[in-house]
């Protein structure tokens, strides 16, 4: 079975983005029947400019379906996360360690050199 969950994050804003897009086809503009539906209780005030019907509203279970998708989504890439812990080295730190490193080697390779050179002469002048 793959790890990967079953919707991703894009399906569910394209979603959340459509329930939008139908919600707004119910808002009624404000005027004296929007005051009316008021009075009666049809609606509900979101701000002061508009008002939802309550058709929009009750459909809880898709919101709540909604939020449960969401909570696996983020439970799967919480996980995934701890599976790759953050990183503790960085560029500047491994560019010093190496700098350092190089330094010591160049400083070898100098000695051994010298010493080289001493044993050749001494060598061919004893």
């Amino acid at each position: 079975m793959s790890k990967k969950p079953l919707i991703t994050r894009q399906t569910l804003r394209e979603r959340r983005e459509q329930e939008d897009g139908s919600k707004e086809k119910f808002r009624p503009e404000p005027n004296r029947s929007v005051r009316q539906e008021e009075k009666q209780g049809k609606t509900f005030h979101i701000s002061r400019r508009q008002a939802v019907p309550t058709q929009a509203i009750t459909d809880k279970e898709t919101q709540k379906e909604f939020h449960r998708e969401e909570k696996k989504i983020n439970n799967f890439y919480r996980k995934e996360k701890k599976k790759n812990k953050p990183l503790k080295k960085s560029r500047t730190v491994e560019n010093q360690k190496s700098r350092e490193l190089n330094g010591f080697l160049v400083g070898a390779i100098i000695i051994v050199s010298l010493l080289i050179v001493v044993v050749m002469l001494a060598t061919f002048f004893l």
